[in-house]
């Protein structure tokens, strides 16, 4: 048995679902006291400009018009767009390119901790991971970034050669500021460290392309990204023997090259001589401080890593104002040994 259609016979206009009621927008007495004395020619510009906005808003799917004020007219500040939030500022780059001073420490633990540790002391200008020496993966970047955002540290990363230009790019995406390279030997491999983390622009030579990572994530900002891109502090290692024997060469291409930091490695440079306790006797000497005053002629600020205050008096007397200090496995270690020795002492004579 067939039943009557409730709805027959009503027009279609009466079936539509209401419109969403328009939102009603409030202005203040003096602002619209403001409005009633506009001339004439001013009205006419603003619904003109109006009109204009609504067409091109129209246009791009999606796309709000934007606003318009009559002239005379302030408009409130708009809000910072929420996107940016995703990027922490490099206040390392802003520091380093006053010309101040710096000061990073290094962290080997694979926890995403230690950064915010480090951050919340307001005390350093960057970390580095020394991921060379470390455990990591995709996501512990990411994590490791995060945890430096909430303490505001930006982070560098030391990242083994073989594999660098991956690891580099993983980095700068999950919100690194800052890569340092290693075994630089040629002014070729100074050309492959520049093309891993600069921007693929036409003026570059960059392979670093948009990548829709941590950066990318909150908004889809072309500007915002290359400013970002173009702020990465880049660095390199200066510590194989056949570097330094060619170091004008190498130095050169660096500074071409936009490289803003030279790290020596004595360690490393020990080993390529095959002088094992070449590292540790006075006899180093000339060649590290060959490294410091060639990179201060070329322009580029050679960083020291130390592992107490007292030993950076030596290398600002050489004109290094750039220092990283300290290794977490490190401090953690010394401080264990200093409470366990503490509390064996204390037992043994109980």
């Amino acid at each position: 048995m067939s039943h009557p259609d409730p709805l027959a016979g009503i027009p279609d206009e009466q079936l539509r679902p209401p419109a969403p009621p328009r939102p009603v927008q409030f202005f203040s007495a003096a602002y619209l006291e403001r409005c009633r004395r506009l001339r004439t020619q001013d009205i006419v510009r603003f619904l003109e400009e109006f009109r204009l906005n609504c067409a091109i808003g129209a246009a791009a799917p999606g796309a709000r018009p934007a606003e318009s004020t009559p002239a005379g007219i302030s408009s409130p500040p708009k809000p910072k767009a929420k996107g940016r939030s995703m990027i922490l500022p490099n206040t390392f780059r802003e520091k380093f390119d006053r010309g101040e001073p710096t000061v990073g420490t290094h962290f080997l633990l694979a926890d995403a901790d230690i950064p915010e540790l480090i951050g919340d002391t307001g005390l350093f200008d960057y970390a580095e991971y020394v991921a060379e020496y470390s455990a990591f993966d995709m996501r512990l970047l990411y994590h490791l970034a995060r945890s430096a955002q909430c303490g505001n540290l930006p982070l560098m990363i030391k990242l083994d050669q073989e594999a660098q230009s991956f690891w580099a790019q993983v980095a700068l995406g999950a919100g690194f500021k800052s890569v340092l390279f290693t075994d630089v030997r040629t002014p070729e491999d100074v050309d492959d460290c520049h093309r891993a983390i600069a921007p693929d622009t036409p003026n570059t030579g960059g392979l670093m392309g948009v990548k829709l990572r941590r950066p990318a994530l909150g908004s889809y900002s072309m500007d915002g990204y290359l400013e970002d891109l173009e702020g990465i502090v880049f660095a390199i290692m200066i510590e194989k023997n056949v570097t330094v024997e060619d170091l004008d060469a190498v130095l050169e291409r660096a500074k071409e090259r936009g490289v803003d930091m030279t790290q020596w490695g004595p360690a490393d440079f020990s080993f390529s001589r095959g002088q094992l306790r070449l590292m540790g006797s006075p006899d180093i000497r000339p060649f590290e401080e060959k490294v410091i005053a060639k990179s201060l002629e070329y322009g580029i600020r050679p960083r020291i890593e130390i592992g107490a205050v007292e030993q950076a008096k030596r290398y600002l007397d050489l004109g290094v104002r750039d220092f990283c200090i300290g290794w977490d496995r490190m401090i953690v270690r010394a401080a264990w040994m200093n409470l366990g020795e503490g509390m064996k002492k204390l037992l043994d004579t109980a």
